[in-house]
């Protein structure tokens, strides 16, 4: 047996494995898929394109009574936005259904939106209503959110861009109102150059002496 010969192979074969081994593809470290948050939620809790938890954009008011009987809604007069409905009132899942009709039947959901301090809702990067500018970004992988100004006159603190982040990707149908809830430190200059200034972002240097707060999430909403 030429012994020589199978050493050979054999140093061959091994030295093929290491080279297979070396040139294995790494990991890119720019990858968006991998900065991008994903929590998990309950789907009778989770915010997403679809609707909001158990009701969804395409239900009518006659669908949701057929699940949920009609005392689980509460139908209001016609207010700036349109006929609404709040459904499961003074609960962690209320929400309120603004409608596309002026009168009934309401067949056509224009909107779904969130705003109560006790609700369960979340999306699936995270973000849910109470979240201040650190759990706001981080729900949006790290990246800043764009909104109107604090003094606008028409729709103050709305949400306007996610900034191609982790809640634009994930769900681009979601949207907002911030509130202003303390500020400190700021000097009166700065503050009448921050009022001019029509739309905000989080990563404004002046956020790091303000206090935020995510008070509204909308499915459906366009933006003003």
């Amino acid at each position: 047996m030429n012994y020589k010969a199978l050493a050979i192979a054999f140093m061959a074969i091994a030295f093929s494995s290491c080279i297979r081994i070396s040139f294995k593809t790494p990991p890119v470290s720019g990858d968006s898929t991998q900065n991008q948050q994903s929590v998990r939620v309950n789907s009778k809790y989770l915010i997403s394109c679809d609707g909001i938890g158990e009701v969804k954009l395409y239900d009518t008011y006659q669908d949701l009574v057929n699940r949920y009987g009609a005392n689980a809604l509460t139908v209001h007069e016609n207010n700036v936005s349109g006929n609404y409905s709040v459904i499961w009132e003074g609960q962690a899942t209320e929400m309120t259904i603004v409608w596309k009709e002026k009168q009934e039947p309401f067949k056509n959901i224009s909107y779904l939106k969130i705003n109560s301090d006790f609700s369960s809702y979340q999306t699936r990067t995270g973000l849910r209503l109470g979240a201040n500018r650190d759990d706001m970004q981080k729900a949006n992988g790290d990246l800043s959110v764009t909104f109107k100004n604090f003094n606008d006159e028409n729709n103050p603190g709305e949400i306007t861009s996610f900034n191609h982040g982790s809640i634009e990707q994930s769900d681009n149908c979601i949207g907002g109102v911030i509130d202003l809830t303390a500020k400190r430190n700021i000097d009166v200059k700065e503050l009448a150059a921050f009022n001019k200034e029509k739309t905000i972002s989080t990563a404004h240097r002046l956020m790091d002496r303000m206090d935020i707060t995510l008070t509204e999430i909308s499915v459906g909403k366009s933006v003003n």
